[in-house]
């Protein structure tokens, strides 16, 4: 019998608006536990739109044995996937707007074809992945809950079955260089990082932001130093003879990566840097600036 979530019931107020703080280590469990309720009740408002959607067949979840902390997928507050007809992908992907009735959408970026995280503008992290029916393929495990069905579909589908479409990264290499794919790359590192490291997860912390986000910077600076008319210089997976090629850069990479205790600092650092040479979105930069304020006080 395939594993169905069941949400709160309760009538759905779709313009209805109600801000959140970032979760950090001062807050109470009071407001903690107001967070996750709002979390249950933005993602039960997701299912009541996906479901009024033409061409929408399931709404899944990552099935993990905690009710809430399956909606959290890849440290978003939501994870989900939306299972489409055959054809209809496109329709979904083009414009996500069909979920801003629920909350304005405050930031939003492609990570991949299929795939897309966004904030809406209560500080709700998304992540949202669309499939078509023909992408599902036999896995032996089961990877998804269903949150919605449509009536027409078969819940046994799914006990053998989870999307083939699951990379979350750009086809070619041109893609990688992309500006807009490497700046929201790396601000999302950022965000989950710093989410990360203010639960206590700080080595995972120190490798979202002082590896991950910052590999996305570097190509960032590579790609504007060969704007300015710099030599042309071959992308390398680790950045290697990075002070060689840009020796005029040489010092200050030391400031995005200052260790282990300090990733806000490095965070802090990395964002500073990247505002100089791109426009960010201002909404995940308050929400970024929001989870670095508890440690404005370190040295």
């Amino acid at each position: 019998m395939r594993n169905v979530v069941t949400l709160p019931t309760s009538r759905i107020q779709l313009k209805q608006r109600k801000t959140i703080k970032p979760h950090s280590p001062g807050d109470n469990n009071l407001n903690f536990m107001t967070k996750n309720e709002l979390i249950l009740q933005r993602l039960e408002q997701i299912r009541f739109v996906i479901a009024a959607q033409n061409h929408a067949l399931a709404m899944l979840l990552p099935n993990k044995s905690d009710k809430l902390h399956s909606l959290r997928e890849s440290d978003c507050d939501i994870g989900l996937t939306v299972l489409v007809e055959p054809g209809c992908k496109q329709l979904f992907l083009d414009d996500i707007r069909w979920l801003s009735d629920i909350q304005h959408i405050a930031f939003e970026f492609r990570r991949s074809p299929g795939h897309f995280r966004f904030l809406f503008s209560d500080g709700i992290f998304c992540d949202l992945t669309i499939v078509e029916k023909q992408e599902l393929e036999p896995r032996e495990i089961k990877n998804n809950s269903i949150a919605w069905l449509h009536s027409t579909m078969d819940s046994e589908i799914f006990d053998v079955a989870v999307p083939q479409s699951t990379r979350h990264s750009p086809d070619t290499i041109e893609e990688y260089r992309d500006p807009q794919w490497l700046l929201g790359e790396l601000l999302t590192n950022l965000l989950i990082g710093l989410r990360r490291y203010n639960e206590g997860d700080k080595l995972s912390a120190f490798y979202l932001i002082q590896h991950h986000a910052l590999s996305r910077l570097l190509t960032l600076v590579e790609n504007w130093e060969q704007k300015q008319g710099s030599e042309s210089v071959s992308l390398h997976i680790e950045h290697q003879s990075f002070e060689q090629n840009f020796p005029q850069l040489a010092d200050i990479v030391a400031g995005f990566a200052q260790g282990y205790e300090a990733s806000p600092r490095s965070a802090m650092a990395i964002l500073d840097y990247v505002e100089q040479h791109e426009s960010i979105n201002y909404f995940i930069k308050d929400q970024i600036l929001n989870l670095i304020k508890p440690h404005s006080n370190l040295h």
